[in-house]
C-alpha cells in the first residue's frame, strides 16, 4: 500500500511525504565515544558483546547476547537476554521488557540513544572546527551559514545561552572569502547607550571633552572582513538607527566628522531572544530587522545535539590536569540531563567533576564526581527535546531539591547507580550522593532496594 502511494504521489506530480525512519545511534563504549547508527523495525535486533550495529567492541561488561530490541507502533520495544551487567533505559534497570517512545539505553559500559529518527545519523559524521564538535544535527545549521556567507548577505544567529553562537560567527566569518580580513566581536549588552556610539562608529578629535585623537570604532575596525554583535537586541534605539545607516550606505559618521567614511564589511548578528518578539513590542526598530534579523539560523541546544556530548565531554575532561578519562557512568549522567546551560554549564561542571576524581585518586571522572551537578531537580524531568521540537526548561533551583532525579530517571536508578559505582559500599554511595548512610538505608526500604553486603 506505501508503495502505491508514492507511486500515485510520484504520477501526479507531488512529492511523498518523508517518513522518519526509527533507529538507535551509538556514541559510547568502554572508555571511547563513538556515532554509528543504524535503522530498527519490527524484527528483533540483538545486540551483544561481538556485534553492536556491526561492530565489535571492546566493552568487557557486555554478555554476548546482552538486549533485543524492535520498534513497533511508535514504541522501542526493549528486552533484557539475561545479561551478566543488565540493561537500562534512562537509568532504569529493565527486568523483563520495556517499552519507550525514545531514550537513553546503557548495555554494560555502551550507551546508545533510541530516537524516533535517525535518517540524518545513518551516513553521518562528526567533525572538530576550531574547538567546536559538529555532529549531524548541528551540521545543518553549519551549511546554512556558510550559504548564506558565500552569497554575500548577513545573518542573524539565534539560540540559547551556551550554544555556541560566537563559534557560528566565526563560521560565517571562515566562509565569506575574507579569512584573512579582520573579525571584531562586540558583546552589546556590555554597551552603555552613552559609549555605544563612540565605540561602535568611532570618534573625531575635540568630538567631546577628552576626546583628544580620532578613534576609529569597530564598525570601521571591522572593514575588510567580518562585524560581530552578539546580544545585537541590548542595543539602544538611537544606536541601532545609526547602525541602520552603516547597513544601507556602506558608511560609517564618526562623533564629531563632517564626512562619512566608507566601509566593506559583513554583519553577523546574535541573541538568545526572538528578535520578532523585540519588534512588536517596540525594542527593536523594524526596518533594522529586516536588514540584520533575516535570514536567521537557529543553533539547536545541546539537549537536541546528544550524540556530540561525549566528544565534547572526552575534550573537556582532557584539558584538565592527570589525563583523565570518562566513565560510562558519566556519560549516562550527562546524557539523562537537560543542561540548561549548555557548553558553558557542561565545561564548568566537568572541570569540578574532573577535580575531584583527581583529589580522589580516581583515573576516571565518575557520575558520582558531579555531586549535586549531576542530579537535577525533579521539576526538571520530563520528556526531553525531541529532534523535531523544543520543551522550555524550567529555571534552576539554588537550593539542593529534596527529592533528585536524571533527566526521565528516578531517585531509585540513582540510588543504584551509586551503589554499583561504589562496589556496594553503603558508606562511599551515601558520600557520593551526599546524604547520611542512615538516610540511604531508609530510601533502600523506600525504594525496595535489596541491601548489598558491604558497607
Amino acid at each position: 500500500m506505501a508503495d502505491e502511494t508514492a507511486s500515485r504521489s510520484s504520477q501526479e506530480g507531488v512529492a511523498a511525504p518523508e517518513v522518519a525512519v526509527p533507529g538507535l545511534i551509538l556514541v559510547f563504549s568502554g572508555a571511547e565515544p563513538h556515532l554509528a547508527a543504524a535503522a530498527l523495525g519490527r524484527e528483533p535486533l540483538t545486540l551483544g558483546r561481538d556485534d553492536v550495529l556491526g561492530l565489535k567492541l571492546g566493552d568487557s561488561r557486555l554478555s554476548r547476547r546482552h538486549a533485543q530490541l524492535r520498534f513497533d507502533r511508535g514504541l522501542f520495544h526493549v528486552r533484557d537476554l539475561e545479561s551478566r551487567n543488565g540493561t537500562f533505559v534512562d537509568g532504569e534497570r529493565v527486568s523483563c521488557e520495556r517499552q519507550v517512545p525514545a531514550g537513553t539505553l546503557r548495555l554494560g559500559d555502551t550507551l546508545l540513544l533510541l530516537r524516533e529518527d535517525v535518517r540524518p545519523f545513518l551516513a553521518g559524521t562528526l567533525e572538530r572546527v576550531d574547538g567546536a564538535v559538529i555532529g549531524p544535527t548541528l551540521r545543518a545549521a553549519w551549511r546554512t551559514i556558510a550559504a548564506v556567507a558565500a552569497e554575500g548577505g548577513c545573518i542573524h544567529v539565534s539560540g540559547e545561552t551556551g550554544t555556541g553562537k560566537e563559534l557560528a560567527a566565526h563560521h560565517f566569518h571562515d566562509s565569506t572569502g575574507r579569512k584573512s580580513g579582520p573579525m571584531v566581536a562586540v558583546n552589546c549588552s556590555a554597551l552603555s547607550p552613552a559609549l555605544a556610539e563612540r565605540l561602535l562608529f568611532g570618534t573625531r578629535k575635540g568630538a567631546y571633552s577628552g576626546a583628544e585623537t580620532d578613534a576609529i570604532g569597530y564598525v570601521q575596525a571591522a572593514s575588510g572582513g567580518t562585524l560581530f554583535l552578539d546580544e545585537v537586541a541590548e542595543l539602544d534605539l538611537s544606536v541601532q538607527a545609526k547602525l541602520l545607516r552603516v547597513l544601507e550606505q556602506r558608511e560609517v559618521l564618526p562623533l564629531g566628522a563632517t564626512r562619512p567614511v566608507a566601509v566593506d564589511l559583513r554583519v553577523c548578528s546574535a541573541t538568545h531572544r526572538n528578535l520578532g518578539d523585540e519588534v512588536a513590542r517596540g525594542r527593536f526598530r523594524e526596518d533594522l530587522y529586516y536588514r540584520l534579523g533575516l535570514p536567521e539560523v537557529h543553533i539547536p541546544p545541546l539537549r537536541a545535539r546528544r550524540e556530540e556530548l561525549p566528544y565534547l565531554m572526552q575534550a573537556i575532561v582532557g584539558r584538565a590536569p592527570g589525563g583523565l578519562g570518562c566513565h560510562a557512568s558519566l556519560v549516562e549522567a550527562v546524557l539523562l540531563r537537560a543542561w540548561p546551560g549548555n557548553v558553558r554549564e557542561l565545561e564548568k561542571r566537568l572541570v569540578e567533576a574532573s577535580r575531584v576524581a583527581r583529589a580522589q585518586g580516581d583515573p576516571c571522572v565518575r557520575a558520582v564526581h558531579l555531586g549535586e551537578a549531576g542530579l537535577v531537580p525533579e521539576q526538571e524531568s520530563r520528556p526531553l527535546e525531541s529532534t523535531t521540537g523544543v520543551i522550555a526548561e524550567p529555571a534552576q533551583q539554588d537550593r539542593p531539591p529534596r527529592r533528585l532525579r536524571t533527566g526521565p530517571a528516578s531517585e531509585r536508578a540513582i540510588i543504584v547507580r551509586a551503589l554499583e559505582d561504589a562496589a556496594g559500599n553503603q558508606t562511599r554511595a551515601a558520600e557520593a550522593l551526599g546524604i547520611s548512610r542512615r538516610t540511604l538505608v531508609t530510601r533502600l526500604g523506600k525504594h525496595k532496594i535489596k541491601r548489598p553486603l558491604r558497607g
